[in-house]
C-alpha cells in the first residue's frame, strides 16, 4: 500500500518536472518573441494573441475533459508572467498601493510591474499622455455605482485607446 502512494507521488514529481520544463521553454520563446519586438519597434501588449491563446487552451481543456476555468485561469497567469519577461512595465494606478487597481494591473502585467501610483483618474491619465508610464490601469464601472464618468469622459476627451480588459471581483 505504501510502496503504491510511493509509486503515484514519484508518476505526479514526474508530470511536475515535464510542466515546469515546458514552461521553460515556453519563456525561452517568449524571449526571443520579445527580442523581435523590440527590434522592431513593436508593443509588448498583443491583445488579439492573448485572446487566441486563451481560447485555444480552453478548447484544448474540453477536449481533455479539463475545467476550462482553471485552465483559463492558468493561461492568463502564463501570459502575465510573459509580459513581465519582455519588459517591467510603467504603469499608471488609481489610488495608494493595495487597491484594486493595482491588483488588477499585477494581474494584467504579472509581478513584475512598475506601478505608479497617482490621486486621480486625470492624473492616470495624465501620466501617460506626458510618457511618465506606458499604460494606466483606471475602473471604467464597478458593482457599486456602475459606470465611472470620469474614466468615460476622459477616454472621449484623450487621444488614449482601450488595450484590454479585465473583470476583477470586487
Amino acid at each position: 500500500m505504501e510502496n503504491e502512494l510511493y509509486n503515484l507521488r514519484k508518476k505526479i514529481d514526474g508530470i511536475d518536472g515535464d510542466l515546469v520544463s515546458l514552461l521553460r521553454k515556453r519563456m525561452d520563446a517568449v524571449r526571443q518573441v520579445a527580442d523581435y519586438k523590440k527590434k522592431q519597434g513593436l508593443g509588448i501588449t498583443d491583445l488579439a494573441r492573448e485572446k487566441a491563446v486563451i481560447k485555444a487552451w480552453k478548447q484544448k481543456a474540453a477536449a481533455a475533459g479539463l475545467e476550462e476555468d482553471f485552465i483559463e485561469a492558468l493561461a492568463q497567469e502564463v501570459i502575465s508572467f510573459s509580459k513581465s519577461l519582455e519588459g517591467r512595465h510603467k504603469v499608471a494606478v488609481l489610488g495608494p498601493a493595495g487597491t484594486f487597481s493595482e491588483d488588477a494591473a499585477r494581474k494584467y502585467f504579472g509581478a513584475g510591474v512598475l506601478p505608479l501610483f497617482q490621486p486621480s483618474i486625470y492624473a492616470c491619465f495624465s501620466a501617460v499622455e506626458k510618457g511618465l508610464a506606458e499604460y494606466a490601469v483606471v475602473p471604467v464601472e464597478n458593482n457599486v455605482e456602475g459606470a465611472v464618468n470620469a474614466t468615460e469622459d476622459l477616454l472621449v476627451s484623450s487621444d488614449l485607446k482601450i488595450v484590454s480588459e479585465l473583470y476583477l471581483p470586487i
